[in-house]
């Protein structure tokens, strides 16, 4: 959490916590509070995510959900009675089973489909994908995507078209 504070981070979205359970810890010296969901108690501790938040923005969150252990969301006021709502995504890898990643983008899909069309989303996290560089094709993209398309990238791209969601290709 020390990075968080030099580089002067409200919110960072994490993967792959390896936490059981659904809790918060708050660093006081560092004022951060870390939020995680994870497989329950005495399953194998893989995969879990999480957020870590200044705790001085504690005050603003609406509600906080741990709807999986590989899916978060927050929930923000911003001005004029408007809303932010970020998610804390972990996408299974390639080697997952189909069905576990097709449930995965099924409650992916639930979560962002809930979300009132007037609220700001943010959607951060490990895809475990590739999008690469078609960006003629896919409206999602920006034009800095490498590699060639895989399927999580596919899948992950017909998300974004779908939610009219945009994939972070901006930078190099």
């Amino acid at each position: 959490m020390n990075g968080l504070q030099r580089l002067n981070i409200d919110i960072a979205a994490l993967s792959e916590t390896w936490l059981s359970g659904e809790d918060q810890i708050t660093e006081v010296k560092l004022g951060y509070t870390l939020f995680w969901k994870g497989k329950p108690e005495g399953m194998k501790r893989d995969g879990g995510v999480g957020f870590t938040i200044r705790s001085t923005l504690l005050e603003n969150i609406e509600y906080s959900t741990g709807i999986t252990d590989r899916l978060m969301k927050f929930r923000f006021p911003l001005e004029c009675g408007r809303y932010l709502s970020i998610l804390s995504v972990y996408t299974p890898t390639m080697k997952s089973t189909e069905e576990s990643i097709m449930s995965f983008y099924e409650t992916l899909r639930n979560t962002i489909a809930c979300v009132p069309i007037e609220e700001k989303l943010i959607v951060l996290g490990d895809f475990n994908a590739r999008v690469g560089q078609d960006h003629d094709i896919w409206g999602a993209l920006v034009c800095y995507g490498i590699g060639k398309v895989n399927s999580n990238g596919l899948l992950l791209l017909q998300l974004c078209s779908e939610f009219n969601l945009v994939s972070n290709t901006f930078f190099r």
